[in-house]
């Protein structure tokens, strides 16, 4: 297996990313799906200088960016969104888009089920069709309820893609498969060729093996299944507001300013029970993934 790492959640200059990932031992960076934010060739030479690879990108699906917006021209933004994330991932020599449908932390449906499945349907042929010329997969990702209210689970995922086309997969994710699916692993199995990507984090979202997860259980399912892609640590450190003093500590709950860094990029952040964590725990924590997950090699 191969060990990847996201960065949209560490709002810093990419190159302190990259370099972090060498020095523990990653592969990969699934890059932070912003198109209009990185160019292509500063990053190639950034990844071919400390010896990173790009696994792919995941989809930032904030700020109406939906595929089953009742508003055309909502649906028609986010349609170019993921075309140009595309083709920032084939100029990078990606892989895989990890790729959500609907807008993140949107719990309530844009009208009806069928028409959001129709609109996402759509929206996804056309994604699918750019997809292909890029020679980059798709893998559709089931988020919990508490985030989305559209994909929740490996069988809706399935389904969608099988509606989109056959060379569609699906991404899935330990984090949201604890609170969704019936059997991780039996999710694992029935999700079978196409799984695509695989995300990690434990039960509390922490790095793996500061849970609840059976990550031991996991790793076996995945071989079984025959799963030879990219595992991807996503995990996201929850911060304590309170007195009991477990860290990471933040106290101060206001959204920080950085330069360079999206005010919504911050807020999505600190709405998720993280902060901008100290250089020592977020090093701690990048450190523990890769280790862990190597010892169930």
């Amino acid at each position: 297996m191969r060990f990847s790492m996201h960065n949209w959640m560490r709002p810093e200059p990419l190159e302190s990313t990259v370099e972090r990932l060498a020095r523990y031992g990653y592969d990969a960076i699934e890059i932070m799906g912003e198109p209009y934010k990185y160019d292509v060739k500063e990053v190639r030479q950034i990844l071919k200088k400390h010896g990173i690879v790009c696994s792919g990108s995941v989809s930032i699906m904030l700020q109406d960016r939906d595929l089953t917006h009742a508003d055309k021209n909502q649906r028609e933004e986010s349609v170019q969104y993921l075309i140009d994330t595309l083709k920032m991932i084939e100029g990078l020599g990606g892989e895989v888009l990890c790729l959500v449908p609907a807008e993140v932390s949107r719990v309530v449906p844009h009208g009806a089920a069928e028409d959001c499945w129709q609109r996402a349907v759509e929206s996804l042929k056309r994604i699918a069709d750019v997809a292909r010329k890029c020679k980059v997969k798709i893998g559709l990702e089931p988020l919990n309820r508490f985030e989305t209210c559209f994909l929740n689970r490996h069988d809706q995922a399935v389904a969608l893609a099988e509606a989109v086309g056959d060379d569609v997969g699906v991404t899935l994710d330990t984090f949201h498969m604890n609170i969704e699916e019936d059997c991780p692993f039996d999710a694992i199995k029935a999700t079978g060729a196409k799984l695509f990507d695989f995300h990690v984090a434990d039960s509390n979202r922490r790095p793996p093996g500061q849970g609840q997860v059976d990550f031991p259980g996991i790793i076996k399912a995945l071989k079984s299944a025959g799963y030879d892609g990219w595992v991807t640590s996503e995990f996201v450190n929850p911060v304590d507001r309170t007195p009991v003093g477990r860290r990471p500590t933040v106290w101060n709950t206001e959204i920080p300013e950085i330069p360079g860094t999206p005010p919504e990029q911050l807020k999505f952040i600190v709405d998720h029970g993280s902060g901008v964590l100290t250089q020592e725990d977020y090093d701690l924590a990048v450190k523990q993934t890769i280790e862990y997950l190597k010892s169930l090699l």
